[in-house]
């Protein structure tokens, strides 16, 4: 009588599957590639556009303040003459659209900055921070 299944051989253990070696190698390659790819991908020139109009509009702010301050009356800084950004307005409460008003306190208009048709920051009334838009 034969067996139905005979016991693997010595020879069928060794060709059956892949080491470890040969496991990371591949790993290896495909991690390479991912990082090549993730390197050579371009980049947003939308959104390096705004971070460079959000510091420079930041730092006018922060001036203006500053000059609100120092002469202890409101100044009125009109984003379309400030020379940030075209496309550049801010939705305001208090209904101006073109300019903000900086109190000698660090108080602001406050409202909405609208970059390109896009709400892009949000400046504080009390605080006069100037935050991303959610």
């Amino acid at each position: 009588m034969t067996p139905i299944s005979q016991p693997p051989t010595e020879r069928s253990m060794a060709q059956a599957g892949f080491t470890l070696v040969e496991m990371l190698v591949v790993l290896a390659i495909i991690g390479l590639v991912a990082a090549a790819g993730l390197a050579l991908r371009p980049q947003s020139s939308g959104t390096l556009g705004r971070e460079k109009v959000g510091a420079k509009l930041a730092q006018v702010l922060a001036n203006a303040q500053a000059q609100a301050s120092a002469n202890g009356q409101a100044i009125k800084l009109n984003l379309g003459t400030a020379d940030l950004s075209p496309g550049l307005s801010i939705s305001s409460p208090l209904g101006d659209a073109d300019s903000i008003t900086l109190y000698p306190d660090g108080s602001t208009s406050g409202g909405v900055i609208v970059l390109a048709g896009k709400p892009a920051w949000t400046l504080d009334w009390l605080t006069g921070a100037l935050s991303r838009a959610r």
